[in-house]
Parts: C-alpha cells; sequence; structure tokens
C-alpha cells in the first residue's frame, strides 16, 4: 500500500477539519497561539516567515531521505481552495502525477502590466535562480496545495530546495512567496497548459456497438469543427470504466480541462459531443469566462476538472443519473449553461 503524510502549513486557521482526514499529517504552527493537545503531539512550531511555500520546503529538506510515497501539501484551511479534498484523497490511486488539491488552477499570462509591487522582475529573479526560462503564462493550483510523489520530489536534489528557503524566510510576507506559489509547478516539473483544450470522454461501462462504431467518427467531426471555429486545437482522450465509481475517480485525478461523461448503452451521434462544445465556446466568447457546466443532453454531461474538484462528494457514491446530477448541480446553485443546437 503506497504511504501518504500531509504537511499543514498553519497560522490561526482553524483546524477541525483534520478529524476527516484520513492520512498521518504533521502541521507546522506559524501562529501565536497554542494549538489542543490532541494536535500537540503531531505538529511543531515555526517563525511565521516565507508563507506556506517556505513551511513546505522546511519539511522537504528535513525529511528529504525518509518522504512518504506521496506528499500532501496543505494550507491551514485547504478546503478553502479545495472543497472536494476528502474525497480527491479517498480516490486517489498510485501515479506519478502531480494532483493539483485547488478547485481554482489558474491560468496567468505574464505580461509587462503584470507587475503589482515589482512581482514581474521578482519572478524573473525567481525562475533564473532555479535556472529556468521564465514562461510567457503559468498554470498553477491556488494556495500551493498538490498530491506530490516521492519520486518527484526527489528528481531534484536536497540543495535545490535548501537554496530556495532563504529566498523566503527573510519576512512574514515575501514577494517571492507569492511568486513561488506560482512556481511549484515548474519544480515539479508539471508542462505549462497551452492553448490546447484536454477532453476526457468517460463511458460508464462497456460500449454498446452502434456507441462504439459512432465514437471515432464523432471526435474527427468535433476536432475539424472547433478548431475552424474558434482556431482551438483539441486532445481527446476516451476512457472506458465497467465499474462507475472508478470512472469518476479516474475524471479526479486525470486533470483534463473537461470531461464528458456518457451512457455506454447510449447511441453517441455527432451531435451530443458537439453541441455542448459549442455551447462552452459560445458561453466564454460572449462571457469571456469559463463556464462552470454546460449540460449536453439526457444522454451526458461535460463539465469542468474545476467542478469536480470543488464539489466531488456529489460524486463519491459513484455514477449518478443525469437528471439527478442537474437538480444536484442546482441545488448548489453551480452555474450551468444549456446546450445550443447546431
Amino acid at each position: 500500500m503506497p504511504t501518504y503524510q500531509a504537511v499543514i502549513a498553519r497560522f490561526q486557521e482553524d483546524l477541525q477539519w483534520i478529524e476527516k482526514l484520513k492520512i498521518p499529517w504533521v502541521i507546522y504552527n506559524k501562529g501565536p497561539d497554542t494549538l489542543p493537545a490532541s494536535l500537540l503531539r503531531h505538529s511543531l512550531q515555526r517563525p511565521n516567515v516565507g508563507r506556506e511555500s517556505e513551511t513546505f520546503l522546511h519539511h522537504i529538506v528535513e525529511n528529504y531521505h525518509q518522504l512518504p510515497d506521496y506528499l500532501v501539501l496543505l494550507q491551514g484551511n485547504p478546503l478553502e481552495h479545495c472543497p472536494g479534498l476528502f474525497s480527491i484523497l479517498e480516490s486517489h490511486r498510485p501515479t506519478q502525477k502531480v494532483i493539483p488539491l485547488s478547485a481554482n488552477y489558474k491560468r496567468e499570462l505574464i505580461t509587462e502590466d503584470f507587475n503589482w509591487g515589482g512581482f514581474h522582475e521578482c519572478m524573473d529573479q525567481m525562475f533564473e535562480f532555479i535556472q529556468v526560462k521564465r514562461p510567457s503564462s503559468i498554470g498553477y493550483a491556488s494556495g500551493a496545495q498538490y498530491i506530490v510523489p516521492q519520486k518527484v520530489i526527489q528528481a531534484r536534489p536536497q540543495e535545490f530546495y535548501q537554496k530556495l528557503i532563504p529566498k523566503l524566510n527573510y519576512d512574514i510576507c515575501p514577494l517571492e512567496g507569492w511568486v513561488m506559489e506560482r512556481m511549484w509547478p515548474t519544480v515539479f516539473g508539471i508542462p505549462h497548459q497551452t492553448d490546447k483544450i484536454k477532453f476526457d470522454i468517460v463511458f460508464d461501462g462497456p460500449l454498446t456497438s452502434a456507441c462504439e462504431s459512432s465514437l471515432a467518427r464523432s471526435i474527427q467531426f468535433c476536432r475539424e469543427a472547433v478548431r475552424t471555429q474558434v482556431q482551438d486545437d483539441i486532445e481527446f482522450d476516451v476512457t472506458i470504466f465497467e465499474n462507475k465509481r472508478k470512472g469518476y475517480e479516474h475524471a479526479l485525478n486525470a486533470g483534463k480541462d473537461f470531461i464528458y461523461f456518457s451512457r455506454s448503452d447510449s447511441f453517441f451521434p455527432d451531435s451530443y459531443l458537439f453541441d455542448s462544445m459549442s455551447s462552452y465556446f459560445h458561453f466564454k466568447n460572449s462571457q469571456r469566462q469559463e463556464p462552470d457546466v454546460v449540460l449536453a443532453s439526457p444522454e451526458g454531461l461535460l463539465t469542468s476538472h474545476s467542478v469536480l474538484l470543488q464539489h466531488g462528494d456529489l460524486l463519491s457514491e459513484g455514477m449518478i443519473s443525469f437528471d439527478a446530477l442537474t437538480q444536484l448541480w442546482e441545488q448548489r446553485q453551480v452555474p450551468f449553461v444549456t446546450p445550443i443546437k447546431n
């Protein structure tokens, strides 16, 4: 069985949520208050410097040769950034992928006017320090929360992490702390996202012959039509699970931009997938924001990975009916877009 440990960077947050954490944990307490006796045995006091990244770097350096198979990096209130945290941890399966634990995996375009308080220059200096060319755009998890495999961390030498600590520990809230939040994907070797949109099509069981024969044609049709309409490239993966729960676990861990859930016993005409994609691009272009959920039809649902992270508890019991899922979305007041018929 793989081993896990949560590293919690805490200031003054309420830690009652730890009662639901089913993996070993350690708290680095940077706050002035004393923790309850029940938490003291697994906590260490640290100076309040360098934000959460200084905490994570310190732990990696001090435990470099005794790391678990997976290190889970968390803030003192991780549910603020990742409401579906517990479902994600319970559904996690061995992989060498780094899993962001944030319902808001941000993409920022680094331009000359992106320079509050000297941020641009500080970012240039930090990337130069780790000898990596700064990308023009950066994708990162808000709060620097991730599930990180041991092998990913140890792909860099202990000295690499040690040298970063002085960049952060000189102040309570250094500018480098905000930069480091954006640098963790680079440190962990996560490729920075490009304009390619990644879709995963998840079926809840073996495909019918009618569905299987139309799937390849449907994907090709959608790829060509969307590329013509919005000049975006699309990457499709198709996954099939006889066990419904495993399909959702895969979706939570895959990290694709969008996931289309479909019944495997239904016919898969071109229009289902294409209508939902058209709705997504229409909403994005007209509202200048990403839609949270796009409802395709009673045969399938298109949703974003960030929604799965935020509302993963709704999916913990496995695939539920389309109607039930849409009702739950409405109860949670999650915005959704109905499909445009082409």
